[in-house]
């Protein structure tokens, strides 16, 4: 069951400013999925240059889209072809596309747990 984040998370907020300006409706899932991935990945790296002291943040370059073969790109194409995305708001999508690899992200670890429980029990 897919649980949407709220529309002020920080990772939605950054997906939004990314797809804002652009054409997003007109693109591709894939591109839409890289562009999400490029600015949350961007916001990551920005949240961990934030904690280092004397680090000038301002200095870094924008965001770029993902890479066609990151894993976590037909994830999100997946669920794109799920739905009428295109007749979302920008944060409506931005929410869903963020709440998606939160979920897929949740259904790996308990996959890992799952399996550290099976190679336990072997013992």
């Amino acid at each position: 069951m897919l649980r949407l984040v709220g529309h002020d998370d920080p990772r939605v907020v950054a997906v939004s400013r990314a797809l804002r300006p652009q054409a997003w409706r007109s693109f591709t899932p894939e591109t839409v999925a890289r562009h999400a991935l490029g600015a949350l990945d961007h916001h990551r790296v920005m949240e961990l240059l934030g904690t280092v002291p004397g680090v000038r943040t301002e200095d870094v370059s924008a965001a770029t889209p993902a890479d066609r073969d990151d894993e976590r790109v037909p994830m999100l194409v997946e669920f794109l072809a799920t739905c009428h995305w295109r007749t979302f708001t920008v944060v409506g999508v931005s929410r869903h596309l963020v709440s998606v690899l939160d979920t897929c992200w949740r259904e790996r670890e308990w996959l890992d747990l799952e399996a550290h429980w099976l190679r336990d029990s072997d013992r």
